[in-house]
């Protein structure tokens, strides 16, 4: 028997109860394969139960760890095509575990009652590899489609590396690897332009990153510095001709902006990025960073601004 959309309704407006006709495991089961749903309503609404029950503690540890793993095979599915719907399985796929990464820190640090910690750092590295793979090799970069809304993979997969970037057993290594991969996704020529704030979710998981204090203050300039080969040399009267690589302009023009304003004001601690709770969001050497990326925009567009020979 299959959950209908009616039945995902009485458990939300139940308080997420577990339907009486429906067991949690053949719940799960059916709401995970809606993950993968072209109907919004369904996809969107599945989502929503599932990441509840991870945080409201309705899964055991077991269980978990056994959602995990089949969430980071939906990562793989249908990867590297374009403009098909298997994009909502591996792009919702990216949220829950998500989901299930930040849930395990939570209990780490002791703020969901007397549950322990259950991914060990195998488990954790074998997630972070798929992930990494996943985002390398996503093509299909739609935002929000018409009748069947959000797609979102790049920014489903930066919430993804967000949520890495704050588990206690990513280390300097793994920091870095997640800044290579976002300069990838900025950085590649593509057909079309990110249009639904993908560089400002990038944006958030770099500025977690940051928020480690792992990385010292040239090792953070240094990454923003590298991102200069994007556009030297390289003229907007020629670029125009050569519309994938121009697009990678644009990207990164969005992309410094938020940048250059998460870095020197902090990052909100309310409405949609309270999750994670962001206390101490203010970096030391701000002021050196937002120097950097103030530089590269003025050096992005250099035949429009009046620039000191000094900077």
């Amino acid at each position: 028997m299959k959950i209908t959309l009616d039945e995902i309704n009485w458990i939300i407006t139940n308080d997420f109860k577990i339907h009486p006709k429906f067991p949690k495991e053949i719940s799960t089961e059916e709401l995970l394969q809606n993950l993968g749903s072209n109907d919004t309503n369904l996809r969107e609404k599945s989502l929503d139960i599932l990441d509840t029950w991870i945080m409201r503690g309705v899964y055991s540890s077991e269980e978990l760890i056994e959602l995990a793993h089949t969430t980071k095979e939906n990562l793989l599915s249908g990867l590297e095509e374009i403009n098909t719907d298997s994009v909502f399985l591996r792009s919702f796929s990216a949220l829950i575990l998500g989901s299930i990464i930040h849930f395990d820190e939570q209990c780490a640090l002791g703020n969901i009652g007397n549950r322990k910690p259950f991914l060990s750092e195998n488990l954790l590295m074998e997630f972070f590899k798929t992930s990494l793979e996943y985002y390398r090799k996503e093509r299909d970069v739609r935002g929000y489609i018409d009748t069947k809304e959000w797609a979102h993979s790049i920014a489903h997969g930066a919430d993804l590396f967000k949520y890495f970037a704050q588990h206690r057993l990513i280390g300097k290594e793994e920091l870095l690897q997640i800044l290579e991969i976002f300069k990838l996704k900025l950085g590649e020529p593509q057909e079309d332009i990110y249009k639904a704030r993908e560089e400002l979710r990038i944006s958030v998981a770099i500025y977690t990153v940051f928020l480690r204090r792992i990385l010292d203050t040239n090792e953070i300039k240094a990454w923003f510095q590298s991102f200069a080969k994007f556009f030297e040399g390289k003229k907007w009267f020629h670029l125009v001709k050569e519309p994938f690589i121009l697009n990678i302009q644009l990207n990164l023009r969005s992309f410094f902006n938020y940048m250059y304003f998460l870095v020197k004001n902090g990052i909100a601690n309310t409405g949609f990025y309270a999750s994670p709770f962001y206390k101490d969001n203010l970096l030391k050497n701000r002021k050196e960073i937002c120097a950097v990326i103030e530089k590269l925009i003025l050096q992005m567009d250099s035949s429009h601004y009046f620039i000191p020979e000094s900077i």
